[in-house]
């Protein structure tokens, strides 16, 4: 087993959102994109009550994901959501983006996208991911940290990231 890379990162409560859980993770990266308040982009922030253990653990697996990519930039194309946008992107009735506990990732420049999921995988044998996807089409790979013992995996076939940034 992998030894603990990075400590716990305190997580404050009602946070600005230009900082993050730790250097690499934003704030603006965790939220949710959300069209379905408005029409215009509504921003909602990451919850307060998920950010405990729960969020400490998607970061932990991030940072681990990132180290192993070489310390590049990895693009958070989707974190937080809310119901309604879950089911506005047509995301899974019980996903773990609603509940705090997932991120889609897409591989740092010049990564391919099977050898970054070979790297997550890697990172599901010695962290808390416990779901696992491959979204070739997408060109993403979803991670999550559901309250599970073994790891589900499974691929995609989403045309693009969701995300809808402006």
């Amino acid at each position: 087993m992998q030894p603990d890379l990075y400590p716990e990162y305190a997580v404050p409560i009602g946070a600005a959102v230009s900082e993050g859980p730790c250097p690499f993770l934003s704030w603006l990266e965790l939220a949710c994109w959300d069209r379905t308040v408005t029409p215009h982009l509504f921003i909602a922030h990451y919850p307060d009550d998920y950010r405990g253990e729960r969020l400490n653990r998607l970061v932990k697996c991030f940072l681990w994901i990132r180290h192993a990519a070489g310390d590049h930039p990895i693009r958070v194309s989707s974190a937080y959501r809310t119901f309604a946008y879950n089911d506005l992107v047509g995301g899974a009735e019980w996903s773990q983006h609603v509940f705090g506990r997932a991120l889609d990732l897409v591989p740092p420049d010049g990564l391919a996208l099977r050898a970054f999921y070979d790297i997550c995988r890697a990172a599901a044998e010695v962290t808390a991911i416990r779901g696992l996807g491959y979204y070739d089409a997408a060109g993403f790979v979803h991670i999550d940290t559901r309250p599970r013992v073994d790891l589900v995996t499974w691929t995609g076939d989403r045309p693009k990231p969701e995300a809808i940034r402006v």
